[in-house]
C-alpha cells in the first residue's frame, strides 16, 4: 500500500500520539478519582461533571490511538518499499 505522508512526518506524529495517550489517560484517571488539584478545571464542581471530563480525555485518547495506528501503518509502508537512489547515476564510459 502506499504512504500517504513522508516518514518523518508519521514519525513525528507517533510520538506526539504517545504522549498524548499517556497524558490524556492519566488525566481521565485524576478526573475520574476527583483530584482536588482539578476541581476548579470543570463547570459545576459536581461529581457527574468530572465523570463528564474523564469520559472526555479517554475519547481523546482513543483519537490518538488512532492517529498512532495511521502512522504506525505509514511508517510501515515506506519501510516496505524499495530504497530510492538518492543520487543521480553517472554513465561509466
Amino acid at each position: 500500500m502506499k504512504p500517504f505522508c513522508g516518514i518523518k512526518c508519521a514519525t513525528c506524529c507517533s510520538v506526539t500520539s504517545v504522549w498524548g495517550i499517556v497524558f490524556l489517560v492519566i488525566v481521565g484517571a485524576l478526573f475520574k478519582m476527583r483530584a482536588t488539584a482539578l476541581i476548579h478545571d470543570v463547570a459545576h464542581n459536581t461529581e457527574e461533571d468530572m465523570d463528564k471530563a474523564a469520559n472526555t480525555c479517554w475519547m481523546a485518547a482513543g483519537c490518538y490511538v488512532v492517529t498512532l495506528g495511521l502512522s504506525a501503518f505509514n511508517i510501515k509502508a515506506h519501510n516496505a518499499q524499495p530504497p530510492r537512489d538518492t543520487y543521480a547515476q553517472i554513465p561509466q564510459d
